[in-house]
C-alpha cells in the first residue's frame, strides 16, 4: 500500500503521510448478506512521519443496492503515535468488491 497524503490550502489541522508498506489483506467474516464483503488489512513500512509503522484496518464494498460507496478505514501506529484514516470512494454500482 502507498499513503501519499496531501494537506489543501484551507486545512488547519492536517499531517501529510508518505510512505509504503507491505502485508496482507484477508477476507473478513461473512457479514449480513445483504451488505458488501469485506477485507481486513494488515502490515509494516516506513511512514513520514511517523517512521516504522504498522497497518490495521479494512475495507468493504458495496451490497445490494443499486450504487453505493468503497469504504476504507486504517490506522497507522509507530512509537510515536498512531493516526485513523479514512477514506469513501466516488459512486460505484452495487455488488462491487474493494
Amino acid at each position: 500500500m502507498v499513503v501519499l497524503g496531501q494537506c489543501g490550502a484551507s486545512s488547519k489541522h492536517c499531517t501529510e503521510l508518505n510512505g509504503v508498506l507491505s502485508g496482507t489483506l484477508t477476507q473478513a467474516a461473512p457479514r449480513v448478506p445483504d451488505v458488501g464483503r469485506g477485507f481486513n488489512l494488515s502490515g509494516t513500512g516506513r511512514v513520514s512521519p511517523l517512521g516504522h509503522a504498522t497497518l490495521r484496518g479494512g475495507v468493504s464494498g458495496t451490497g445490494f443496492i443499486a450504487h453505493g460507496h468503497e469504504l476504507m478505514r486504517i490506522t497507522l501506529s509507530s512509537a510515536s503515535g498512531s493516526v485513523t484514516v479514512q477514506a469513501v470512494s466516488g459512486p460505484i454500482k452495487g455488488f462491487s468488491s474493494p
